[in-house]
């Protein structure tokens, strides 16, 4: 007998939209319902993500209702895990509890059963996590069976669980069968009964005939775990055929647990697949096959197999997720590599081989992506500040500050492997509008001696170098030792500013434009959204944030700088960084050495003012060409005594200056969010575009131009650029000093979907240029204003 573990995991990420929520609902969890209810004899267990189970109770009460009566009938197992879905082990212990709790809770509120296991986000699996699974009062884990590969169990191994440890904590864990998670649904029904069928373990000869003893033999019995689980599981089973004991028929294969568990939306919200899980009957004709083989074949709950007989004993794993995750998490030029070195492996040592190359572990995307990092310590550091204020707050606050701090750390805008992830700006949005309401909440309960504006100085983001923290009751503002702004919350509008992805190659670029990746899995089948997209991979120099200092060569123009294409000037260091708090306004400056490759310094002092009262910032550049610097560099040259040549002390410094400041804002395309400047500036106008933009020019006030966000171009001489978004009323007005040009850039990355490869706007990069000619001592000066209007 095949007992078939089946668990279906349903999720939407916090911040996606509401369209999707419903789209998902229509062709995945109301027709795989309709369907399950239509097989009473099919029972399985099901997990929904407490941010679903919300939404549903907001939008559809008569599933949840629906979904109830199921469960009391005893078809359905309802599955716990994290409430919002994070990946358990890169949060705190107490946090992990915390979650967990709250998702049993709620399913015990709308369904009157507290779940025994659980649905482990994208299956992140490090060993530390047996101890709060535990300490939640939550007894097994569905983990895949690569984890259990990797310490030498096989595919026959595997009929059963198994069971971890630590610190004494114990916790089952079920390994799922990995073909069979790939062949549903996108095998057809024959083959996967078949591949089923094919996983029947037949008695042993002694086995049967200690069976067909009867009493006497019961000793023998007991002591052939084969036969045992033909006893315990297999011996009452209607309508099996084989050796009979005392009377009672027997069956002559023992009862084998495989376990599937997969996503929910593969069953109708994946490409394509509803109308061939649904309209084509594949999970119908499915279950109907397996009631024809109800002698063969059962569809259980997962904790059904919770049997002591089906212990396989303890087992230790290492950090893992499946196997696709692990992939995506190496960095980016070494996946192509690793591919090709799997391939030779199993070409040359078989199929089972491959598991000796496993790729890398998750936490791994904190590396690979300064974006996702940034997200995750913020909310450690809010984490943090909450646990020190929490005994002074009142405890509806504090739970209100934990909520939102849990939210934002759902996992799906943390990486990017064939979803977009991390890549969608809406899915990051949502995750920085609930660390701004906990940081909103920390704020108000802040002592009353508490000196405003907060100055802090650390390293919240955990990468070895200091961090200064200005926090107002209007904004938080967090800057790098380069003085670049990293990040820039609005405290009104609830949003991070400077939230952009910067541009970085990715493994599938190489298939964009081109031949697709050879493979049958989801990833290898993507097409292009829309054409053109390889003029779109263009790669920064740098990680993206504001006011982000470019020295450029003179000369340089705006398409070299769209392309990435220049050469930097200058290489700044800071040395030092200092406040001042006045009446009337912050000042925060940053003072350092820009050097040129052959040794000439440039002397730099960057001042950010910030108003009191308001969300206006004003930068202020000062440069001082250093006097009397030799160049040290492969063009200096002595003459034949050894003393410097003349052309040695050509100090005088040429070069153009500009700095990044960035408006990120969701839409690049939408007619409520655009750009405006003076048209008479001299610029290439609207709709310019480096690298084949697709820009289009909307209606504006006479004298001025506008466009778009996603657009491009060199502006010409402008004293003011406006960045309107009419969606979250928010205005930025940028005002210059005497810069030469201004120019607009959108930040665009190519990401590849569920949907194929597309184009996706991070935000728009407005960058006065300033064109400089310093003599040795001679000082410069640049000045830029951002006035920041909410609520408009």
């Amino acid at each position: 007998m095949i007992n078939l573990h089946w668990a279906i995991h349903n999720h939407q990420p916090v911040g996606n939209f509401d369209f999707i929520f419903e789209r998902a609902f229509q062709q995945a969890y109301r027709p795989f319902l309709e369907v399950l209810e239509a097989h009473p004899r099919i029972r399985m267990s099901m997990h929904f993500s407490g941010i679903l189970l919300d939404w549903l109770e907001r939008n559809h009460a008569e599933y949840i209702a629906e979904l109830r009566k199921v469960v009391d009938r005893g078809q359905l197992e309802i599955l716990g895990g994290g409430f919002y879905e994070p990946i358990l082990p890169v949060i705190s212990d107490a946090d992990k509890v915390g979650q967990l709790r709250k998702l049993s809770l709620a399913v015990h509120r709308l369904f009157g059963t507290m779940p025994k296991g659980i649905w482990l986000a994208e299956r992140v699996w490090e060993p530390t996590l047996v101890k709060p699974i535990a300490e939640a009062g939550l007894e097994y884990v569905l983990l895949d069976g690569s984890h259990f590969k990797m310490v030498g169990k096989t595919e026959k191994d595997m009929d059963g669980y198994f069971v971890s440890e630590d610190q004494g904590h114990t916790l089952k864990l079920f390994p799922i069968h990995d073909v069979i998670r790939d062949y549903i649904p996108f095998r057809g029904v024959d083959e996967v009964i078949d591949t089923l069928l094919a996983l029947e373990k037949p008695l042993s000869h002694g086995a049967r005939d200690l069976l067909a003893q009867g009493a006497v033999a019961q000793d023998a019995v007991a002591q052939d775990a084969v036969a045992q689980d033909a006893v315990a599981q297999g011996a009452n089973t209607p309508g099996n055929s084989g050796v009979t004991s005392g009377g009672v028929v027997v069956s002559p294969t023992a009862d084998v647990q495989v376990v599937f568990g997969d996503d929910g939306e593969k069953f109708g919200d994946w490409p394509f697949t509803h109308d061939t899980v649904y309209k084509s009957g594949w999970l119908h004709r499915f279950f109907e096959r397996v009631e024809g083989l109800s002698d063969r074949i059962r569809v259980e709950p997962v904790g059904a197999g919770l049997k002591p007989e089906k212990n396989l004993g303890l087992v230790y794993l290492p950090p893992a997720s499946y196997q696709e995750m692990m992939v995506w998490a190496q960095d980016a030029r070494d996946i192509p590599k690793f591919r090709k070195a799997q391939q030779i492996v199993i070409e040359k040592e078989g199929q089972d081989s491959a598991k000796f190359l496993r790729g890398t572990f998750w936490r791994n995307f904190f590396n690979k992506y300064s974006e996702s990092n940034q997200i995750h310590k913020q909310g450690i550091r809010l984490s943090q500040t909450l646990a020190k204020a929490r005994a002074s707050m009142a405890e509806e606050k504090a739970s209100e500050a934990q909520d939102h701090i849990w939210q934002a750390q759902c996992n799906c805008a943390y990486w990017h492997g064939v979803f977009g992830g991390l890549y969608l700006p809406h899915l990051r949005f949502g995750l920085y509008r609930n660390l701004v309401a906990a940081q909103k909440i920390l704020d108000a309960e802040a002592p009353k001696d508490s000196v405003w504006p907060q100055w802090e100085i650390q390293d919240w983001n955990c990468d070895g170098k200091l961090e200064y923290s200005l926090n107002t009751p209007e904004a938080y503002i967090s800057f790098s030792q380069q003085g670049e702004i990293d990040q820039f919350w609005l405290k009104a509008s609830g949003f991070n500013l400077v939230d952009t992805l910067t541009r970085r190659f990715e493994a599938y670029h190489a298939f964009v434009g081109g031949q697709g990746e050879a493979g049958d899995k989801l990833e290898n089948q993507l097409g292009e959204k829309e054409s053109g997209l390889r003029g779109y991979l263009v790669y920064d120099r740098k990680i993206r944030r504001s006011v982000s200092d470019v020295y450029l060569k003179p000369g340089t123009d705006f398409q070299e700088y769209a392309a990435q294409g220049f050469t930097e000037a200058f290489d700044f260091v800071s040395k030092e960084v200092s406040l001042q708090r006045l009446e009337r306004e912050t000042r925060i400056l940053f003072q350092g050495v820009a050097h040129t490759p052959d040794g000439r310094r440039l002397q730099v002092e960057k001042c950010f003012v910030l108003e009191k009262g308001q969300v206006n910032l004003r930068v202020e550049w000062t440069f001082r060409a250093a006097e009397n610097t030799a160049g040290t560099g492969a063009g200096a040259r002595a003459d034949k005594s050894g003393a410097r040549t003349e052309s040695e002390f050509r100090t005088e410094l040429d070069f153009r200056f500009g700095s990044e400041t960035l408006f990120c804002l969701l839409a690049g395309n939408a007619h409520d969010r655009y750009i405006e400047w003076n048209s008479a500036g001299n610029g290439t106008g609207p709709g310019s575009s480096a690298g084949g933009g697709t820009a289009r020019a909307i209606p504006a006030q006479a004298a001025l131009a506008r466009d778009i966000l996603a657009s491009h171009g060199d502006m010409g001489p402008q004293s003011k650029v406006t960045i309107t978004d009419e969606w979250l009323k928010v205005r930025c007005e940028t005002t210059f000093a005497g810069a030469s040009s201004v120019w607009r850039d959108a930040i665009e990355t190519v990401s590849q979907s569920e949907g194929g490869y597309e184009r996706v706007y991070q935000g728009t990069v407005v960058l006065p240029v300033w064109d400089f000619h310093l003599a040795p001592g001679q000082t410069g000066k640049a000045a830029m204003s951002i006035q920041i209007r909410e609520g408009v």
